[in-house]
């Protein structure tokens, strides 16, 4: 199985206990994202995550678990620069990502909005600060976190109009939708027992 991160965190923790709580042993490999998503595409390994829809050209082929959290992205501007919320605030606008990260469709395939992609959220983060880009789009505590790095205040989001919302979850290859029932069940025990809210707070 592949695990996005450090070795580390809240996934690892989780995974760990999830696939316990299922009766399956689980082997984690920590891959940089590009390479465990098409690691797993190639069928090298059984299981992805996090996992989100934008990171299969067939879902069909992918038997997916319970939903394990919403990954919400916000565009982030300079303080005193209009908010932008919308894929149509972005047009025309020169906009930030980081390679690597699985954006919404609706935003990496419009050709009106000019995308820069950095290798890190910090890259952006310094970016946005000396106004080489318009916007940074990033999850909330991604970005948060990179500003508090960077030393920056020199920031503004809406925290209530996320520019794009994705179910993150376990994908298990096809062949192995038993095991993916199996999580699927530990995952909603985990839920009800009240081990997600410990773990997550009230991110989950």
């Amino acid at each position: 199985m592949m695990v996005e991160g450090t070795d580390k965190g809240k996934f690892i923790d989780l995974t760990k206990k999830a696939f316990s709580e299922a009766g399956i042993d689980v082997e984690i490999n920590i891959l940089p994202p590009p390479q465990a998503i098409a690691s797993f595409n190639e069928k090298k390994y059984d299981v992805l995550f996090p996992a989100l829809d934008v990171n299969f050209p067939d879902l069909k082929k992918v038997s997916v678990s319970e939903t394990i959290y919403m990954k919400k992205d916000f565009v982030f501007t300079q303080k005193g620069k209009p908010l932008l919320r919308t894929v149509q605030d972005l047009i025309g606008k020169t906009v930030g990502l980081t390679q690597g990260y699985p954006y919404d469709p609706a935003v990496t395939s419009n050709k009106q909005i000019n995308l820069r992609y950095q290798k890190s959220d910090f890259v952006n983060v310094k970016d946005l600060n000396v106004g080489k880009i318009d916007a940074f789009i990033v999850e909330e505590n991604t970005g948060l976190n990179a500003f508090e790095r960077f030393r920056s205040k020199n920031y503004q989001y809406d925290n209530a109009s996320p520019i794009s919302e994705q179910n993150v979850y376990y994908a298990f290859q096809q062949s192995l939708e038993d095991k993916q029932k199996l999580v699927t069940k530990a995952i909603k025990d985990l839920k009800i027992s009240g081990y997600f809210a410990k773990i997550f707070g009230n991110g989950a």
